[in-house]
C-alpha cells in the first residue's frame, strides 16, 4: 500500500501504455528473474522535507534567545548564515516546509529513479536531492519578487504561491513526474543585527494604528452625537459650503444654503450612497429649540397684535377716556408690582440717592428661585 511498481525488462519498461506500465498493489504479479527483469518500487504517498537552515540564521548556542543573539549580532556572514535577497534589495531569513508526491511513476523512473538502488526509501532520498534543489531555487526566485516588509508581515501567501509555482515549473521541465502539494513559509525574520530597530518600527506602527483607531472612534462618537446618522453627509455639505464661500461662488452658495434649509426643515439628508438618513443629536435638538422659539415668538406677536387691534378700536371710539383709563391701569400695575420700590421725594429736594435693600433683594431672589422650581416640577 502506498507504492506502485515498474518492471524493467533488459533495461526497458514493460508495457505499451502508462496504464499497463504501472503495476498497482493489491494482487499477485509475476516477473522473470534478474537480470532479465528488474522491479522498481516507487512510493506514491505524500512526502515532506524542510528547508530549516538553508535560509535561516545561526546563533552562538542553542540556549540563546533571538533577542539575546540580536544584542551581540554583527554583520551577516554568508558562509555561516543562510539568507535571502528581497525585491527591494534587503535581506531576510525564512524557513520552509515542502510537501510533494510522485504523480506519474513512469516519468519519475525515466528521469529521477536510480535503477541501481533496490531499496525504494533510499531511491526516494536520492531523488529528493533534486526536488530540494528545485525548492531552494523556487524560494530564491519568489523572495526576489517581493519587498522585505511584505515577506515579514503581510504577504507570505504571495511568496509561497510564487515559490510553489517556480518549483513545479522546474520539476515539470525535468519531466520528473512529481507534483508539489504544498510550499509553506514556516517563519520569516529580519537579520539579527537589525532585529531591535525593526521591532521598534513595528511597535511604533502598532501604537500609531491604535491612536488612529481611538481617534476615529472619538470622531464617530462626536459627530454621531452632533448629527446622528446624517453627520457624514452634513459634514460634506459644510465643507462644500466653505469652499464656495472662499471662492465667492454666489450660485453655489445659494444652492448649498437651500440644501441646508431643506435638510434642517426635514431633519433628513441624502447620504453619499443615495440613502436618505435622519439628522439627530445636538443638531436636531438645536433645530427643535429654534422651531419652538419661533412658534413662541409668533404666538406672542399674534397675541400682541390682537390686543393692539382691540385697544385701537377703543381709542378710536373715545381717545380721552381711553387714555385716562389706560394710564390708570399702567400706574396700578407699576405700584402694585412687588418688585418695585416706592420712594417719596419733596419738590425742593434736588436729587435722591437710592440704596438697594439687600434683604429685599435676597427675598426676591429666593421667591424667584422657588417659583422656577415649582414650574419645573409642574412641567
Amino acid at each position: 500500500t502506498g507504492e506502485v511498481a515498474i518492471v524493467l525488462r533488459l533495461g526497458s519498461i514493460v508495457g505499451d501504455s502508462s496504464q499497463t506500465q504501472i503495476v498497482e498493489s493489491g494482487s499477485l504479479h509475476f516477473a522473470l528473474p534478474y537480470p532479465i527483469d528488474q522491479i522498481i518500487h516507487i512510493p506514491t504517498n505524500e512526502r515532506e522535507f524542510k528547508l530549516a537552515s538553508q535560509f535561516w540564521y545561526t546563533k552562538a548556542n542553542v540556549t540563546q534567545t533571538d533577542d539575546e543573539a540580536a544584542m551581540s549580532a554583527g554583520p551577516l556572514n554568508p558562509e555561516l548564515q543562510g539568507s535571502l535577497v528581497t525585491a527591494d534589495a534587503n535581506i531576510v531569513h525564512a524557513s520552509w516546509s515542502v510537501t510533494y508526491m510522485v504523480e506519474d511513476p513512469v516519468l519519475f523512473v525515466k528521469s529521477l529513479a536510480n535503477a541501481r538502488i533496490t531499496d525504494s526509501q533510499k531511491m526516494m532520498e536520492e531523488a529528493q536531492k533534486v526536488v530540494q534543489a528545485a525548492a531552494e531555487e523556487g524560494v530564491i526566485f519568489a523572495v526576489a519578487q517581493v519587498p522585505a516588509d511584505d515577506i515579514i508581515r503581510r504577504q507570505t501567501t504571495v511568496v509561497q504561491a510564487l515559490a510553489k509555482s517556480h518549483m513545479q515549473q522546474t520539476l515539470s521541465k525535468l519531466k520528473s513526474g512529481i507534483v508539489v502539494v504544498a510550499f509553506v513559509a514556516d517563519q520569516t525574520a529580519m537579520p539579527l543585527s537589525v532585529r531591535g530597530a525593526y521591532q521598534g518600527v513595528i511597535a511604533a506602527e502598532n501604537e500609531s494604528a491604535d491612536a488612529i483607531a481611538r481617534a476615529n472612534k472619538d470622531r464617530a462618537e462626536i459627530l454621531g452625537g452632533a448629527a446622528g446618522e446624517g453627520h457624514e453627509a452634513l459634514w460634506e455639505l459644510v465643507k462644500r459650503y466653505e469652499i464656495a464661500i472662499e471662492a465667492n461662488n454666489t450660485d453655489e452658495i445659494a444652492r448649498l444654503e437651500a440644501a441646508f434649509l431643506k435638510a434642517f426643515t426635514d431633519k433628513k439628508i441624502e447620504a453619499g450612497d443615495g440613502r436618505v438618513v435622519a439628522i439627530s443629536g445636538e443638531v436636531a435638538s438645536v433645530i427643535s429649540a429654534a422651531e419652538a422659539f419661533q412658534n413662541q415668538i409668533a404666538t406672542t406677536a399674534r397675541a400682541e397684535a390682537q390686543t393692539f387691534v382691540k385697544l385701537k378700536e377703543r381709542y378710536d371710539a373715545n381717545p380721552r377716556v381711553f387714555m385716562n383709563r389706560h394710564w390708570e391701569t399702567i400706574r396700578e400695575r407699576i405700584f402694585s408690582n412687588p418688585d418695585h420700590e416706592t420712594f417719596m421725594i419733596s419738590p425742593s429736594q434736588p436729587h435722591l440717592t437710592i440704596p438697594r435693600d439687600p434683604e429685599l433683594q435676597k427675598k426676591r431672589e429666593t421667591e424667584r428661585y422657588r417659583e422656577r422650581e415649582r414650574q419645573q416640577q409642574g412641567g
